[in-house]
């Protein structure tokens, strides 16, 4: 080691014993005024907003200088990203896959609506419908008649018929006859062939027999105003198939067998309800299927061109 190392002017050090060991340095610059204010500023607003949402003295003052309006949440909500997304996929999502998700009453709604609103598209929407089918009325009757079961207060000792049990379904059942008799209108119509409405009032006949039979006689009413109206649709029925005869039609017999013991079921099931339909049916196409003498065609003719 040198001498210089050992001089005064170079004293030796160990280490721990090192000057620039015994104070940690201090790297943090002196806050400007500048700074010192900017910082100030931003707590006094944070405190500003924190007693904005506390405060809630019911002041006058306070409400005017606090309160956020309508406006301002209004303006905030047009930069709301998740509502613009919603906007957007409803104005760029075709027709038909918004309609899809709809049920029936609320595509029935959106219909209704439009032709209130635009009486003229009523002929022009109706042109695009399909028309009824066996199928798709029977399905819709099937529904009521679930409709009603579910209707049906519960009761361990199961459904009841008790007046009680009667206004519960009261408004269904007043859904299901303006359906059947409705659709009987329909299906009756010279439009319509034969075979689709005999088909037709077999199938709504069925559902009337399994509506609910009432302990009040009163209740009792429309089930058999019911059975007295659409025996009045298989009456028209049966004039309608015999003057079709009249203008050359001819009908086969399994056809008109089915319809015959179709007709007799309901009228024993109805207590002799369709007794004047049996009638009808034996005068004027019984022939067909040998319950009348075959000779009876020429009268039953007359009888379809003449209504006499």
């Amino acid at each position: 080691m040198s001498e210089a190392s050992h001089s005064p002017c170079f004293p030796v050090h160990s280490p721990q014993n090192s000057p620039f060991l015994q104070k940690p340095l201090s790297f943090s610059p002196q806050r400007s005024p500048i700074i010192r204010n900017l910082e100030y500023t931003r707590g006094r607003k944070r405190k500003t907003s924190f007693d904005e949402h506390m405060r809630d003295d019911g002041s006058d003052e306070d409400s005017a200088e606090y309160s956020v309006t309508r406006t301002n949440v209004d303006e905030m909500d047009q930069y709301n990203p998740v509502k613009k997304l919603r906007s957007s996929l409803t104005r760029h999502l075709p027709l038909n896959k918004l309609l899809e998700p709809l049920d029936r009453s609320q595509l029935l709604s959106v219909i209704t609506q439009l032709i209130d609103n635009n009486p003229q598209l009523k002929n022009e929407i109706s042109s695009y419908v399909p028309k009824p089918t066996i199928q798709s009325v029977t399905n819709l009757l099937s529904n009521l008649e679930r409709k009603l079961q579910e209707s049906f207060p519960y009761s361990k000792f199961g459904p009841g018929r008790d007046p009680y049990t009667f206004n519960r379904v009261h408004h269904v059942l007043i859904e299901i006859q303006d359906a059947i008799l409705e659709y009987a209108c329909h299906f009756t119509s010279d439009e319509e062939f034969p075979t689709t409405t005999f088909s037709y009032l077999h199938t709504a006949t069925s559902f009337i027999h399994r509506l609910p039979n009432w302990d009040d006689a009163k209740h009792q009413k429309l089930k058999q105003s019911l059975y007295a109206r659409i025996a009045i649709y298989w009456r028209k029925a049966i004039e309608d198939a015999a003057s079709k005869l009249g203008e050359g039609r001819i009908y086969g017999q399994l056809v008109v067998g089915d319809w015959a013991r179709n007709l007799d079921l309901h009228n024993t099931e109805s207590n002799g309800t369709f007794a004047d339909a049996v009638e009808d049916f034996k005068m004027k196409l019984g022939w067909i299927i040998g319950i009348v003498p075959a000779h009876n065609f020429a009268q039953a003719r007359i009888s379809a061109l003449t209504g006499f």
